[in-house]
């Protein structure tokens, strides 16, 4: 944990849980075959907007995101769940599980046997959540232990990371704002798309009015621009 919380600590990203920094919760902290994080859209079907990864996911296919947004009332760890750490079976016996369609739609296809999932929220706002996955055998309560010790610190660092995120000192639209911050991050047109809901044209007609009330010629320079980057 404090190998874990050192490195986070060091993290000066908008994001508050880069790639690097999932891969050390997954093997220093769990020991998870697969975690990953995604910033919380109450807006969107699944809770999560593009999730980053660690370990070793089987491929997720359009099927199976459309899978989880039909079966997402069968979750049973739902943002505004009074718990913000949950070991699934806990809360559902293995009978129970296999009786839902968010089973065999989603967990059975991934391989994945159990979950243990975290929601980052304080009283007012849902930062994020994290979904640990293990293809063989149930977490343990020493997992359980860390995580909810954990939970604090990785919601302040959650905290600390949304405040790096200036507004941009621009006149764009709401959307054309939204674009933009997706695209500091990182993201690309087709993981923008698959945010909003809308077609990777559509982003990129947006990308190409930034520009222009921008006077830039790439995305680089739109974000640098906007935000007062050197």
């Amino acid at each position: 944990m404090l190998e874990f919380l050192y490195l986070a600590g060091a993290n000066d990203s908008p994001d508050p849980f880069p790639d690097q920094l999932l891969a050390h919760l997954c093997r220093l902290v769990v020991g998870a075959d697969t975690v990953s994080y995604g910033d919380h859209n109450p807006n969107r079907r699944g809770w999560r907007s593009t999730p980053r990864w660690a370990g070793e996911p089987q491929p997720h296919t359009d099927s199976i995101r459309a899978a989880f947004q039909t079966f997402r009332h069968q979750y049973p760890h739902a943002p505004s769940d009074p718990a913000p750490v949950l070991r699934w079976s806990d809360r559902l016996s293995p009978r129970a599980m296999r009786r839902l369609d968010l089973y065999w739609e989603v967990s059975r296809p991934l391989g994945i046997e159990s979950s243990l999932t975290i929601w980052l929220r304080d009283a007012t706002h849902v930062f994020g959540g994290f979904a640990f996955d293990r293809f063989d055998g149930d977490f343990s309560d020493r997992d359980v232990d860390i995580l909810e010790a954990l939970t604090p610190h990785l919601l302040q660092l959650a905290r600390n990371a949304d405040t790096r995120w200036p507004e941009p000192a621009t006149d764009l639209t709401r959307r054309e704002r939204e674009i933009l911050a997706w695209v500091a991050r990182g993201h690309t047109n087709h993981q923008i798309a698959a945010t909003l809901y809308v077609s990777p044209g559509t982003v990129r007609k947006h990308l190409d009015n930034i520009y222009a009330k921008l006077d830039v010629p790439n995305r680089t320079a739109a974000v640098r621009r906007a935000y007062g980057l050197p």
